[in-house]
């Protein structure tokens, strides 16, 4: 059994060609580790979480283990639009476990709490991220940064900077593997 965590940005551009470097990755995965990838570890956020979740769970059986950073309500509040709501609530019901996180710690959101428990659990680390510092506790930088400590494999995703490239061209994104076997 493979278990893949997972960590990101909420706010993604070029979905398709995201999609694409997604599906490298979960293939070169697979090859690199010579087992199928049977569980998938994230919290369902906006963006990364959700993208790479439904890449896996839309053609593989998987199991999908949810760490909640909040309790439902307080971590709804969190989301968009109804159809992100919609979205998570479809996924969320697909889920073979959920942890309250709040149950282990009071805090109104432990973002942090969830990367790690991603961190704690997962095999390999799959992050679609720019490569900058997180902007909060629990952001992708530090867990990533956490997952660098740990020598646990992760497979980067790197994207733009969002915000200097938004009006550009866009940037191709490069996937990056970190401590894979040969």
């Amino acid at each position: 059994m493979l278990t893949l965590g997972v960590t990101g940005h909420r706010n993604l551009r070029n979905l398709d060609e995201l999609v694409l470097a997604v599906d490298t990755v979960l293939e070169k995965i697979e090859e690199k580790f010579g087992r199928k990838i049977s569980r998938v570890i994230s919290p369902l956020a906006e963006g990364t979480d959700r993208l790479v979740v439904h890449c896996l769970i839309d053609n593989l059986p998987i199991d999908l283990i949810v760490p909640l950073p909040a309790d439902q309500q307080t971590y709804l509040e969190d989301f968009n639009s109804e159809k992100s709501k919609k979205e998570y609530q479809k996924l969320i019901s697909r889920a073979k476990q959920v942890i309250d996180l709040t149950k282990i710690d009071s805090s109104e959101r432990n973002y942090l709490g969830a990367g790690r428990y991603v961190l704690e659990n997962c095999d390999v680390l799959l992050a679609i991220w720019d490569g900058k510092p997180s902007r909060g506790a629990g952001g992708t930088g530090q867990i990533v940064e956490e997952a660098r400590g740990k020598n646990l494999p992760v497979a980067w995703i790197k994207v733009a900077d969002q915000q200097v490239h938004a009006d550009k061209e866009q940037i191709p994104v490069k996937i990056i593997y970190e401590r894979f076997p040969e």
